[in-house]
């Protein structure tokens, strides 16, 4: 500045004339300075602010969440040992009871009368097995005396066999054969006798294993009566858990075929279940981890075979947990699709999306004759997969490349921009 200050004032001379030219081609300058430096300010200042990063490689983890529900794996059925009234049910479904809470009172007076009928039908059973077990012997009395009628004909031939008589000898021997006739009669009798007693006994036996197996479902049902009797008529809780039905009412006479109750059945385990859309369901396989966080409880389970689409096209999924803790109600699931390493990771906001496909724009700095200028390279980029925020690219980065990540106007090809630092 000091040397084009020596150069003007040696152009205009010396002298006022000269001065005053000299101040006005000074004031020209700084003018000229001014409006350039405002320039430069007002284009900086609307220049896209942007921040920058590097793609590096990285595990990418695709994950889906969903609204679970955890689930008994089994149930525990309560049914009454019979067609009982029912007082009072103080329990509903979904309730918690604890082992030996009443579950329902029943009718006294009817328990009772039930426990009667058990008793004089386990009587009648007992009386038919005692039939059933007294089998007849075999009867071989005839047999018995065909052969002692056998043993005097042949006493009766063999002291005539001595004698000079054949009419005598020759009866004795008809007499003889008659008896050795009517022995194999009464023995193939006697056959047929004990195959028949046999042939019965079988058929008895079958008949009593039958009616042992109605003695003990009898024998059971007594008890049940008895045990609902001691306990006052109060039906009770055989073990702690979640109600998952209740199937009485006051009023009512309860159906022994069907549950009176239906409990969780805590050893048994639970399942955790929620709904994927068909999507979803193209990308989740048995196996893949499915996180569980209910309240304070967490854990990880495994996913089990897909159930088909319903109707709508989603498709019901589940996991076993394990563990105790687990309380039939909403549980928050998250399962995890995938996660697989890639060498080019970057935050999903460097991406930008067009007409003609996705890219991403790195900055290069050139020297200028107004400085250090920040220029915009468009680069392709193939996007690979993406999840928590973040994508896996494919593309022509240099491992120095300086990407941009986030900026605060629209970006172009070959536009200037200002690094936030």
């Amino acid at each position: 500045m000091k040397a084009l200050f020596t150069r003007l004032s040696a152009a205009f001379g010396a002298g006022p004339a000269g001065g005053r030219a000299l101040g006005w081609a000074a004031r020209f300058f700084a003018g000229m300075l001014a409006l350039t430096l405002l320039a430069r300010g007002m284009a900086g200042a609307a220049m896209p602010r942007v921040t920058l990063g590097r793609a590096g490689a990285g595990v990418l983890t695709t994950r889906l969440e969903a609204d679970g529900t955890v689930t008994a794996a089994g149930s525990l059925p309560v049914c009454l040992p019979a067609a009982l009234p029912v007082r009072g049910v103080p329990v509903a479904a979904g309730q918690t009871v604890a082992e030996g809470d009443t579950l329902a009172q029943l009718d006294e007076e009817a328990l009772a009368q039930a426990i009667a009928q058990s008793q004089a039908e386990l009587a009648v059973l007992d009386a038919r097995l005692a039939r059933l077990a007294d089998a007849p012997p075999l009867d071989e009395s005839a047999l018995a005396e065909a052969r002692r009628t056998l043993l005097w004909a042949q006493q009766d031939y063999d002291a005539l066999a001595g004698e000079d008589d054949p009419d005598a000898l020759a009866a004795a021997q008809r007499a003889l054969d008659r008896a050795a006739a009517a022995v194999e009669t009464e023995r193939a009798a006697c056959i047929r006798a004990q195959q028949q007693l046999e042939l019965s006994a079988g058929e008895n036996a079958a008949e009593a294993a039958a009616v042992r197996l109605e003695r003990q479902a009898q024998q059971k049902t007594l008890e049940q009566l008895t045990a609902l009797a001691n306990a006052g008529g109060r039906l009770c809780a055989p073990a702690a858990g979640v109600l998952l039905s209740v199937g009485l009412s006051p009023g009512q006479t309860a159906d022994p075929a069907l549950p009176a109750v239906t409990l969780a059945d805590a050893g048994a385990g639970y399942l955790v279940r929620f709904w994927l859309t068909e999507e979803e369901a193209k990308q989740a396989k048995p196996g893949q981890t499915v996180r569980v966080v209910q309240g304070q409880q967490t854990a990880d389970a495994a996913l089990l075979a897909l159930a088909a689409p319903d109707a709508e096209g989603r498709t019901e999924a589940a996991a076993r947990l394990e563990g105790t803790g687990w309380r039939c109600a909403p549980a928050a699931c998250t399962l995890t699709l995938s996660s697989q390493q890639y060498e080019q990771l970057l935050p999903a906001s460097a991406v930008q999306s067009g007409p003609t496909g996705d890219c991403v724009y790195t900055v290069e700095r050139r020297t200028t004759l107004l400085g250090v200028q920040n220029l915009l390279v468009r680069v392709p980029v193939t996007v690979l997969a993406a999840a928590d925020g973040r994508v896996a690219v494919q593309a022509a980065l240099a491992p120095d490349a300086e990407v941009v990540l986030a900026s605060t106007g629209a970006l172009a090809a070959g536009g200037r921009v200002r690094v936030e630092e």
